[in-house]
């Protein structure tokens, strides 16, 4: 802009929405039948470029649900960011045998980004609580 003053170079940066959270997964032998270990990894863990950078997240917003759900991803987890630390929850409460949908998204001030590709996950049976009885076995 220029003025009688002289002129003004200034820059407006606007916020944007966080990039989609990339690679969720369900942590090595983490699946138990009513719960499971999720992990993530954002941009901001593989960015390189000096004095570029995408978006920062300040929080992350877990949606799940039964595969099978009228209502997809209707369940909500916020969980608080923190750079230093592992990005993974643990997700309780969940019904045994069953098919389950995961995604997660990221938030700043801009508002919530784009959800990550949808993670389907069986969580295991529940073992038998005593070994079978009166069982036999013939030749045939």
């Amino acid at each position: 802009m220029i003025n009688v003053f002289g002129v003004s170079h200034r820059f407006f940066h606007f916020p944007e929405k966080p990039n989609a959270p990339i690679d969720l997964f369900a942590v090595n032998n983490s699946i138990q039948p009513t719960s499971l270990y999720l992990q993530w990894e954002d941009e901001m863990d593989y960015y390189t470029m000096e004095g570029v950078s995408p978006p920062k997240v300040i929080m992350y917003l877990l949606e799940y649900s039964l595969q099978s759900s009228s209502n997809p991803f209707s369940i909500k987890i916020e969980i608080p960011h923190d750079s230093d630390k592992l990005k993974q929850i643990q997700v309780t409460e969940l019904r045994p045998a069953s098919r389950y949908v995961f995604r997660i998204r990221g938030i700043n001030s801009a508002g919530i980004g784009s959800p990550s590709k949808v993670l389907e996950i069986w969580t295991k049976s529940i073992p038998p609580s005593v070994a079978p009885f009166n069982v036999s076995v013939s030749l045939v």
